[in-house]
């Protein structure tokens, strides 16, 4: 989690800003959603539910994250094209 905490904070104009790249915010968000998913997974099972459901929902989660993550890797090269580098 300190990685997620470290990704954002107050800019230089007072606001909200990411820190880090987006890159970093992706990769550390799926890890924590690889690790929920396979505790929801193994504690399902464990106490005789089907987690199949819950599982389910987390993937769709990270699904999201690595789409979100793929826009933001085209922005960056749009950004960077009428940078023009």
């Amino acid at each position: 989690m300190w990685s997620l905490q470290q990704a954002s904070g107050i800019g230089a104009d007072g606001e909200l800003a990411v820190l880090a790249d987006g890159e970093t915010v992706c990769a550390s968000t799926l890890i924590v959603l690889g690790a929920f998913e396979a505790l929801t997974d193994t504690l399902g099972t464990y106490h005789g539910h089907d987690p199949r459901k819950a599982v389910a929902a987390v993937r769709r989660r990270m699904v999201a994250v690595m789409d979100r993550q793929q826009r933001w890797r085209e922005q960056m090269q749009h950004d960077l094209r009428l940078l023009g580098g």
